[in-house]
């Protein structure tokens, strides 16, 4: 009799262990269903932002949502860069700019559903706020050709870091990465 019940004991601890670690793991899968039923456009960050606190509760979850939701919704297109000028002189230029188009840039990237960086950096960060979620803007370089190699720095792209219960959440328009 003590075998049979350390052996079920055993059965349902691992029986138990994997379930939870399958439930874990279907975690994204059923983030990632729930915002393919989300409309491709929106009129308004806020319009979107509803449907994320409707649909989740967990901060992890609404975050894979709002990336998901942008990288399935939105394109990269370059040309979107000439429709809103980026380029700036120094800091409190880069400061007044930004402020004047943030707005328009949010607005442009949820109706056309085209982007570049900044666009999808900048929703990112609006559905994060409109959230209570800590995120925050990362602006830097992209090398991604060997002519990039010894090239001076250039401020020329923007991602995003949001932080839940202490751990990074990085999301760079088509990667998620998760550093404990």
């Amino acid at each position: 009799m003590k075998f049979e019940f350390k052996f079920l004991s055993v059965w349902l601890f691992l029986f138990g262990l994997l379930c939870s670690i399958n439930l874990y793991a279907q975690d994204y899968e059923r983030v990632d269903a729930t915002i393919q039923l989300y409309p491709d456009r929106f009129k308004s960050a806020e319009e979107l932002s509803r449907f994320i606190e409707r649909d989740f509760t967990s901060e992890e979850n609404k975050v894979r949502a709002i990336y998901g939701w942008i990288i399935n919704n939105v394109a990269y297109e370059p040309e979107e860069y000439e429709k809103f000028n980026f380029n700036f002189k120094n800091f409190r230029e880069r400061n007044e700019k930004e402020e004047k188009t943030r707005k328009k840039v949010i607005a442009r990237t949820l109706q056309k559903g085209v982007a570049v960086c900044e666009g999808y950096a900048m929703l990112f960060e609006r559905l994060c706020e409109l959230q209570g979620i800590s995120n925050y803007l990362v602006r830097g370089d992209i090398k991604s050709n060997f002519n990039d190699i010894g090239r001076s720095f250039k401020n020329s792209h923007m991602w995003n870091v949001a932080v839940i219960d202490g751990v990074f959440i990085r999301s760079h328009l088509g990667s998620w990465k998760i550093q404990r």
